[in-house]
């Protein structure tokens, strides 16, 4: 929205809205960023994951809060989960499917075996050893439970591994073979996902069906309906499109900007189709991409063209800053959940979820030549987007009877997550640049040497950094999360007691929500205590007293502040309303003042002495009399609505919008 400041001339606006502030992040990051990406990429080995999701913390609701997911959807959890996890979809999509053009000719053929070995047994290992590391660790759960949590952490990320697979480090020390089934394993079991998933949820489910019900539909459902159907469909659709694709090359039809730019809208394509009859369209659509390229036709022809590493940079950068907004640190200290029972998790399941797994089967892992090979195969199994994904697919399922998981699935997720893309996005420059540090000597050779014993000894100074960082994020976290404080509902007495103690409980680096579907009772006046960093969220309704002359009664005590909302002290304080134009509306009931033509006895709305205050979206409903006396320094007021239109000949006297003192910097 244009708002005009008191600062410039009338003709000059601003447009400080959500959109606006997010195309500045994200092109920020794209220019300033991106001219020094070839140092931190090439030179310092950094993860664009790990740098993308930094900023997205920077930019979020603990930091500069121009990127918050919860404004945006006005605090409606479902929607957020639902725009989160359609997000996720899309990127996760269009990366199997690179995924899966990435690989040589008829890759998935050749190397069976070892896929079948990562997708079966090492899955399969992985999911039972998270889950008992989560039953011991988040207190409360049950086992299955803690399946269902494990399995969204299962699965390898296909953006977080292809990060890992490409660049001028991994062309120069890592193996072709090793790349090539890193690649395949993270594209073919994120879409393997679904069973270790849905397992859980129909155990949940079941009611006073056996388990042999169960297992019967898990097998037809998940098995036979998400995977089969889905391997079908994407080789079908993978082996019609590159039939086609390869005649309209041959005959000159197709211009080489739409043949780039097959791969992505295949994938839109894959997704849209498998989407709509209820299929695993992940898996659908990294098996669609390898059997896009199944002769090499596509991969060969493209290899030398830059337009899906330019679009799989943008769609990375977007997610991680967008996921680093959406971490609920608050979350991440509530109970059951602590900073250091997730620290411990998050290590644990990083150090023997996979790695201890592969580094045993690897002799019978056609694949993987060495020890070595398989230690590094066996670490960079990161988690990050899929597991969101997975997570978010999850709750939408869970019987609502399951608070606990529901309440801690998605926090737990996201905290592992966000220590996978620290952990593996870190690996690589530590083991290049930590013995240099700790040992003060040369570095101890490349990766293809196969000297398993100097990488074990790079691993071990990296884990101790890790370490380190990981310990000092626990004791950071309590001071760094932004508290959420619900203020509760009296259903139908007065608000004010619980409103003004959510306010003493939460008075630094909180948000304190006024609940949408909600009308709070807001009928004695409100002195707010001296409030630092706080976000006053107002997405339900808010009823002042209607009763003339009880208000007046109040007026007139000599307790009375002068203001029914009284902000006299502290700083950084928002009073934010809701987006919806149907929610967040105040209500003074000036109406039956202006028919009696009462001018007696009436108290003034808000008052603000404190310092950089903003007011945003704040609606107010037939004020009594005026509606704002801003009285502090450095007060900004934007999109407010004040409705004082009477529905009768009773004139609404002496309904101001706002008193000014001076001095005052102020923006409208």
């Amino acid at each position: 929205m244009a708002i005009s400041t008191g600062h410039l001339p009338a003709f000059v606006t601003t447009d400080i809205s959500s959109i606006s502030l997010a195309l500045l992040v994200l092109g920020a990051y794209v220019c300033l960023v991106g001219q020094v990406s070839y140092f931190l990429k090439e030179r310092l080995f950094m993860s664009s994951a790990l740098i993308s999701i930094c900023l997205g913390i920077a930019v979020g609701p603990i930091g500069l809060n121009w990127i918050s997911p919860w404004i945006w959807t006005g605090y409606d959890d479902q929607l957020r989960n639902e725009i989160t996890f359609q997000f996720c979809r899309l990127v996760i999509g269009v990366q199997v499917m690179f995924a899966g053009i990435s690989l040589p000719a008829a890759y998935l053929r050749r190397e069976w075996r070892s896929i079948m070995i990562l997708l079966l047994p090492i899955m399969t290992i992985a999911w039972f050893v998270s889950a008992g590391l989560i039953l011991a660790l988040v207190p409360g759960l049950t086992f299955v439970e803690a399946l269902c949590i494990s399995a969204c952490v299962t699965p390898t990320d296909p953006i977080l591994a292809n990060a890992i697979v490409k660049g001028r480090y991994a062309e120069k020390h890592v193996p072709s073979n090793v790349r090539d089934i890193i690649s395949a394993e993270s594209g073919a079991n994120d879409g393997l996902g679904y069973p270790f998933i849905f397992l859980p949820i129909f155990l949940m489910k079941r009611g006073e069906d056996s388990i042999a019900a169960v297992m019967r539909e898990w097998v037809v459902t998940t098995w036979l309906y998400q995977i089969g159907l889905a391997c079908a469909m994407g080789a079908l659709i993978g082996f019609v499109a590159r039939k086609s694709l390869k005649i309209a090359h041959k005959r000159k039809l197709i211009d080489h900007e739409s043949f780039l730019a097959y791969g992505i809208g295949l994938a839109f394509f894959t997704l849209g189709v498998v989407g709509v009859i209820g299929s695993d369209d992940v898996l659908a659509a990294f098996v669609a991409g390898n059997s896009l390229t199944w002769k090499d036709f596509y991969r060969i022809e493209s290899e030398d063209d830059t337009f899906q590493d330019v679009i799989d940079s943008l769609l990375n950068a977007s997610i991680f800053i967008y996921l680093g907004s959406l971490l609920p640190w608050s979350e991440f200290g509530a109970d059951p959940l602590t900073a250091w029972r997730l620290v411990v998790l998050a290590l644990c399941i990083l150090a023997v979820r996979r790695l201890p797994w592969i580094m045993l089967l690897y002799p019978v892992t056609p694949a993987l030549h060495s020890p070595s090979e398989a230690l590094f195969a066996g670490w960079f199994g990161p988690i990050g987007v899929s597991a969101v994904y997975y997570a978010l697919l999850a709750e939408r399922e869970l019987p609502v009877e399951r608070e606990l998981l529901r309440k801690v699935i998605v926090p737990v997720v996201l905290f592992i997550a966000l220590s996978s893309t620290v952990a593996h996005g870190v690996t690589i420059p530590l083991t290049k640049f930590a013995p240099h540090a700790l040992t003060h000597t040369r570095s101890f050779g490349t990766f293809a040497s196969n000297n398993a014993g100097n990488l074990v000894q790079r691993l071990r100074a990296t884990a101790l950094i890790l370490l380190f960082g990981l310990v000092s994020l626990a004791v950071g976290l309590p001071t760094a999360s932004k508290r959420l404080c619900v203020v509760p509902h009296g259903g139908g007495a007065d608000d004010t007691p619980g409103f003004v103690a959510a306010m003493a409980n939460c008075s630094s680096n909180s948000t304190i929500l006024f609940e949408k579907g909600k009308t709070y009772n807001i009928l004695t006046p409100v002195v707010a205590p001296a409030l630092q960093s706080v976000v006053i969220s107002i997405q339900g309704n808010l009823d002042l007293e209607k009763n003339i002359s009880k208000v007046q009664a109040i007026v007139n005590s000599s307790t009375f502040p002068g203001y029914w909302f009284s902000f006299a002290k502290g700083s950084d304080i928002t009073i934010e309303g809701a987006s919806n134009p149907h929610r967040g509306w105040i209500d003074a009931f000036g109406q039956q003042w202006w028919d009696a033509g009462n001018q007696i006895s009436r108290p003034h709305g808000w008052k603000f002495s404190a310092s950089n205050v903003e007011i945003n979206k704040v609606k107010l409903r037939n004020p009594i009399a005026w509606s704002f006396a801003l009285q502090g320094t450095n007060i900004s007021v934007r999109d407010v609505v004040i409705q004082a239109k009477s529905n009768s000949s009773s004139f609404p006297f002496n309904t101001d919008g706002e008193s000014l003192a001076s001095p005052l910097r102020l923006t409208v």
